[in-house]
């Protein structure tokens, strides 16, 4: 599995360290940017899943733009890329598949797409949320 790069580990860990009651709303663009919503999806076997969204409503329907999921390993301190979805496309994609905490499947080369999509986007949230 990739993890991801150290600049959007670094990026991703900070907004985690933002969450409050499992859940936290970033919006420090002055309305410029879409705001960030993490939170923590799921906790079992030592393995944390963080999701990560931008979310915009369109005729009462709260639409992911996009949303991604994060399989954080504790023993190794590095978060995988494990889920994409992004509404507006019809796009849901799962490329690492856990049942109860622990890992069933791996998609290595969907699980890449996603890992290079999340260090470019993370990035952006960085430059966009001021972090």
């Amino acid at each position: 599995m990739k993890q991801l790069s150290v600049e959007a580990t670094i990026v991703l860990k900070k907004m985690v360290g933002m969450l409050e009651d499992f859940c936290v709303r970033i919006d420090n663009s002055d309305g410029q940017y879409i705001p960030v919503y993490v939170s923590l999806f799921n906790e079992s076997l030592g393995n944390r899943i963080i999701s990560v969204g931008h979310f915009k409503s369109e005729d009462g329907v709260i639409l992911c733009d996009p949303q991604m999921m994060f399989l954080y390993d504790e023993t190794e301190g590095t978060y995988y890329p494990s889920y994409y979805r992004q509404d507006c496309l019809g796009v849901e994609q799962e490329s690492i598949k856990t049942v109860g905490g622990e890992i069933k499947s791996v998609n290595k080369l969907l699980q890449l797409e996603h890992t290079h999509f999340a260090d470019k986007w993370l990035k952006n949230i960085k430059y966009q949320q001021k972090l």
